[in-house]
């Protein structure tokens, strides 16, 4: 595993903090960027209002972030072992990672630099994750800190607390409360809950408890309130299950299943998405990959549908393993190849 490097030179123009520059470098070369250090590749691509796009590149363990604008030289903006990256807001992110000795900490920023110095977070094993936020709070889940792994109720794959930290302070306070043992939840950031349950079998038995941002237990819910909702909250995804590629879209409202994915039923659809697949603007738009199975990718592309009425709009060519997101304004889809880095902007919404 390779060293860890805590700031970077951003930091040194902000006055918080300094250590040596990070030696990678993102080339452009007309549409097309590629890491200078083959041993890291583009793992997410975040874009903002601006020409600037948010780039996640990773290794083994360390992962950096990079603001890059076409064209121009890209800066660092933080690196660490486990790095990860939530948006905040169309410019706004937080990223938390590890140092060298298992210590978490949350840094936010912006396309132009680092909005706060790195804050340490409640020490946890194996870690904080599944973070989300926006501007006034950050949320993760993760098991209580002092935990131990050969606690009886310690299971890595599950969670035991929430972690909160308030954005909207200045001294970003931070708290953690406790949920037993569980396996699934949902943040609903827009009013401050978690809904929070453990699987069991039947589902149609399961508890779904719902949590507000300070810890307490407000009550019961039903299985919907676990699943993963479009921007406006009108469409939702089903549940995961261990190791099942299916999934499905369905209308909140009405429960109507529009699409169904990767299953073997007629009319089914293949696809996969990232943690972004839902256009920002235009309600009911997705994009997802469609790969043919063959290597690195070859002739995948990038199907857009409309979940209401239900069409495929677009399919995009997108080989080459990409990451992608919407631009801002919801016309564009933007893919950036892991394997080449070959950058492209796709026109979708005149």
């Amino acid at each position: 595993m390779r060293s860890f490097v805590c700031v970077t030179s951003l930091l040194v123009i902000l006055g918080v903090g300094g250590c040596r520059q990070h030696d990678r470098t993102l080339i452009h070369n007309d549409a097309a960027f590629e890491l200078s250090d083959k041993e890291m590749s583009p793992t997410a691509v975040f874009t903002t209002t601006s020409s600037s796009l948010i780039v996640k590149a990773a290794e083994k363990y360390l992962r950096a972030v990079y603001s890059w604008e076409p064209g121009k030289q890209p800066s660092l903006v933080t690196q660490g072992n486990m790095l990860d990256i939530t948006r905040l807001s169309d410019d706004n992110f937080a990223a938390w990672y590890s140092d060298n000795d298992n210590q978490q900490f949350v840094v936010t920023f912006n396309p132009q630099h680092l909005t706060s110095q790195p804050l340490a977070l409640p020490k946890t094993v194996p870690g904080w994750r599944g973070c989300e936020g926006n501007n006034e709070v950050f949320v993760c889940i993760g098991n209580r800190p002092g935990m131990r792994m050969a606690d009886k109720d310690f299971d890595e794959m599950a969670f035991t607390a929430v972690l909160i930290v308030d954005l909207g302070q200045s001294q970003r306070a931070t708290h953690w409360f406790d949920v037993k043992h569980q396996t699934d939840y949902r943040f609903d950031l827009a009013h401050k809950l978690i809904y929070v349950s453990e699987w069991v079998a039947p589902p149609s038995s399961r508890v779904v408890n719902i949590f507000n941002f300070k810890g307490k237990k407000l009550g019961a819910s039903d299985e919907s309130n676990l699943q993963a909702r479009s921007p406006s909250g009108r469409f939702m995804e089903s549940l995961h299950e261990d190791g099942a590629e299916e999934w499905r879209i369905y209308e909140v409202a009405s429960k109507q299943e529009l699409f169904a994915f990767n299953c073997d039923k007629p009319g089914c659809k293949s696809g996969e998405h990232g943690d972004y697949y839902w256009n920002p603007v235009i309600d009911g738009q997705f994009a997802v990959i469609r790969d043919l199975g063959q290597a690195y990718g070859k002739d995948s592309t990038c199907d857009v549908y409309q979940a209401l009425p239900q069409r495929l709009l677009k399919s995009i060519p997108c080989d080459g393993m990409p990451v992608y997101d919407w631009s801002r304004d919801g016309k564009e889809l933007v893919t950036i190849q892991y394997l080449h880095g070959v950058y492209r902007r796709e026109n979708v919404n005149q």
